[in-house]
C-alpha cells in the first residue's frame, strides 16, 4: 500500500508532467496555425514547417523527461524557477525542434544540460548558506531605501526634463524611448534608474500585496505606470501582473502544474482570438515575442559559435587581457549585424546562447552554475523564514531575463538580480516563521 503523502507527491508530479505536455501541445498549435503561416520566411526569426512523425514524437518525449525530473514544489523558489525556464525556453525550443525536421537538436540538448547543472549546483550549495547571518531590522532598511530610491527617480525625471516627454501612445514608443533614455540614463545614474524600476518599486508592490496595504499598493502601481510613461519600456506594465501571478501561486496556493495548464489554455485562447479578429500586433507581442523569439535567438547564437572561435570574455570582462575579433565589441550588436547587416539591431541572447558564445559548453556550465548558486542562496533565505512569495515577486522577471534575454552578468547587474537578492536578504524572515524555525 502506498503511503498517503507519497501518493499525493506522485499525483502532483504526474499532474505537472501532464500540464507540461499540454503546454507543449498548445505551442505546437500556435506554431502550426500562426507562426509557420506568418513568419515562415522572416529575415530574422523564421519559423519553418517540416513535419516528421518520429521527431515530433521525440520532442514530446524530451519534454516528458525534463518535466519528470525538475523540482516543482512551491515551498521554495524551485517550482517557479524551473517553470520559468520550461515556459519561456525549453518547451518552445522543443516545439521548434518537433515542428521543423531540419532544425538541430543541439540547442535543446544544451538547454536541458544547463537545467541539470543548475539543479546539481543548487543542491551542492544548499548547506553552504545555512549559517549565513541575517541583518537585524533589515526589513525596515530595505523598505525605507526602496522608498527613497523611488522618490529620487521621480525627482530626477523632473530635473532632467524627461517628464516633459512622457507618452502613453504605444505607436510612438520607440520614438520617445531614445529621447527619454538620453535624458534619464546619465553615467552611473543609469544603473540606479534600472534598479529602481526593476527592484525597489517591485519590492514595494510585493510588500503591499503581502501585507494587503491598499494605499501603498495604489501608490506603487501608479509609480509603475509612471515608469512606463517616462521610459517607454512596456515591460514595466507587465511587472504588476507577474507579481500578482506570484501572489496567486504562493499566497493562494496555486501549483506550478496548474500554472502550466493555465499557460497552455491562454496560448490557445489568445492564438484563436488573435487569428479570428486579425489582431496581428497583439499576437506578435504576446506569442511570438514573449515565447518564441528568445529560443530562436539562442538557436542562432549556438549555430554561429558552433563553427567559430569562442569569445573568451574578450568582449567585456577580460577586454585588454585577451585579444581576438570580439575584443571590446557588443556581442548582441555584433550578432545583429551578422543577422541583418547595417541594421543596428541588438540580437540579445540569454544563458544558453551567451554562455556558449563565451566558452562553448564550459561557458554554459559556468553560467548555469552561477545561477544555481543564486537559487541555493534564495532557498536558504526561504528556509530561514523569508516569504517565498517575496522571492518570486521580485525575481520572476529577472530570472526569465537571465535564461532567455540577456548575458548572465548583465542580468545579475543591469537587470537587478544581485540588487533583488540583497533586498530579499535585508527583508528577512517573518517573525512568526522565525519563531517556528527556532522551536523546530
Amino acid at each position: 500500500m502506498v503511503a498517503p503523502d507519497r501518493a499525493i507527491s506522485l499525483g502532483s508530479r504526474l499532474g505537472f508532467i501532464f500540464a507540461s505536455l499540454l503546454y507543449k501541445s498548445a505551442l505546437d498549435i500556435t506554431y502550426y496555425f500562426y507562426l509557420s503561416r506568418f513568419f515562415r520566411y522572416h529575415n530574422l526569426t523564421a519559423f519553418d514547417l517540416h513535419l516528421d512523425a518520429g521527431r515530433f514524437f521525440l520532442s514530446y518525449l524530451l519534454v516528458f523527461a525534463m518535466s519528470a525530473v525538475v523540482p516543482r514544489k512551491e515551498n521554495n523558489f524551485n517550482g517557479m524557477f524551473y517553470a520559468i525556464v520550461l515556459i519561456f525556453l525549453y518547451v518552445p525550443l522543443a516545439t521548434m525542434y518537433g515542428m521543423d525536421a531540419r532544425s538541430d537538436v543541439f540547442p535543446l540538448a544544451l538547454t536541458a544540460f544547463a537545467i541539470v547543472v543548475t539543479m546539481l549546483t543548487a543542491i551542492s550549495f544548499e548547506r553552504v548558506w545555512r549559517k549565513f547571518p541575517l541583518l537585524e531590522r533589515g526589513r525596515s532598511i530595505a523598505l525605507l531605501f526602496s522608498t527613497l530610491m523611488v522618490a529620487y527617480f521621480i525627482l530626477w525625471s523632473i530635473i532632467s526634463g524627461a517628464v516633459t516627454h512622457i507618452n502613453f501612445d504605444f505607436r510612438d514608443i520607440y520614438i520617445y524611448r531614445e529621447i527619454l533614455g538620453e535624458k534619464l540614463d546619465v553615467g552611473f545614474l543609469s544603473y540606479l534608474n534600472i534598479w529602481t524600476q526593476k527592484a525597489f518599486n517591485p519590492l514595494l508592490i510585493a510588500y503591499a500585496m503581502y501585507k494587503r496595504n491598499g494605499i501603498l499598493l495604489a501608490i506603487s502601481l501608479l509609480v509603475q505606470m509612471y515608469f512606463f510613461a517616462v521610459t517607454q519600456h512596456r515591460a514595466h506594465l507587465f511587472v504588476p501582473i507577474l507579481i500578482y501571478m506570484a501572489y496567486i501561486i504562493y499566497q493562494r496556493r496555486l501549483s506550478t502544474g496548474k500554472l502550466l495548464g493555465a499557460a497552455a489554455a491562454g496560448v490557445v485562447l489568445i492564438t484563436t482570438i488573435g487569428l479570428y479578429f486579425e489582431m496581428d500586433e497583439a499576437l506578435a507581442v504576446v506569442i511570438r515575442r514573449a515565447l518564441f523569439v528568445a529560443p530562436t535567438v539562442a538557436y542562432e547564437w549556438v549555430a554561429y559559435f558552433s563553427e567559430r572561435e569562442k569569445v573568451h570574455f574578450a568582449d567585456n570582462i577580460l577586454r585588454g587581457w585577451i585579444n581576438n575579433e570580439y575584443t571590446g565589441k557588443n556581442l548582441p550588436l555584433f550578432m545583429g549585424d551578422y543577422m541583418q547587416f547595417g541594421s543596428d539591431l541588438a540580437f540579445n541572447s540569454g544563458l544558453i546562447g551567451a554562455g556558449f558564445a563565451q566558452l562553448g559548453i564550459w561557458g554554459v556550465i559556468i553560467y548555469a552554475s552561477l545561477l544555481g548558486i543564486v537559487l541555493s542562496f534564495l532557498n536558504a533565505l526561504i528556509t530561514k523564514g523569508l516569504p517565498v512569495f517575496m522571492v518570486a515577486a521580485l525575481l520572476i522577471a529577472p530570472i526569465r531575463t537571465a535564461w532567455a534575454d540577456s548575458d548572465l552578468f548583465t542580468a545579475l547587474l543591469s537587470h537587478g538580480i544581485i540588487v533583488c537578492v540583497v533586498l530579499l536578504w535585508l527583508f528577512g524572515p517573518d517573525r512568526r516563521q522565525e519563531r517556528i524555525n527556532e522551536m523546530g
